[in-house]
């Protein structure tokens, strides 16, 4: 088993169908340990049903890095996460040389991930392309002949610009 510390958000009505074993500590009634019924154990009515104890552990490290970014994620706004990355792309897409590569990713926004992929015109100078931005240190990836551009919270203009100017002889 794998663990780790991370959040988790479902409207009420879904947890039902939702996947997932149901540890000890998920179990309906456990704080009134001797009026579970063992036989039969119904998992708890909210997402208390997927937690799971963690004694004193290295997994407790996670709780710190996770300490500061959900101080970081409640300063910079719940959307924070998703407009900047989108924001990031559309600079891609914008600049991004016509004449030399095509746009494999919806250009409405509402239709794509935070991410975005393009091509060159053939797949051969895709490949060549990937490689040049991979040795420009340039971390990308290429996924279905497509390079795949996937901006996060570290990324700024500056890095679309990079991007631009090494695709852009």
């Amino acid at each position: 088993m794998v663990r780790g510390t991370g959040f988790f958000w479902a409207k009420a009505n879904t947890l039902d169908g939702a996947a997932g074993a149901v540890l000890l500590d998920g179990i309906d009634g456990i704080a009134q340990f001797r009026g579970v019924n063992f036989d039969d154990p119904k998992p708890a009515a909210n997402a208390k049903r997927w937690d799971s104890p963690e004694g004193a552990s290295y997994f407790n490290f996670n709780l710190v890095a996770m300490d500061v970014s959900v101080d970081s994620w409640c300063e910079w706004g719940r959307n924070w996460s998703l407009r900047t990355p989108a924001k990031l792309i559309e600079l891609l897409f914008e600049h991004l040389p016509k004449d030399r590569y095509v746009l494999a990713s919806p250009t409405d926004a509402a239709r794509r991930g935070t991410y975005g992929c393009f091509a060159a015109r053939s797949r051969e100078k895709t490949a060549e392309v990937y490689q040049h931005l991979r040795k420009k240190m340039l971390l990308v990836s290429l996924a279905r002949g497509n390079i795949r551009v996937s901006p996060h919270l570290y990324n700024t203009e500056r890095d679309i610009d990079r991007l631009i100017s090494v695709v852009t002889p």
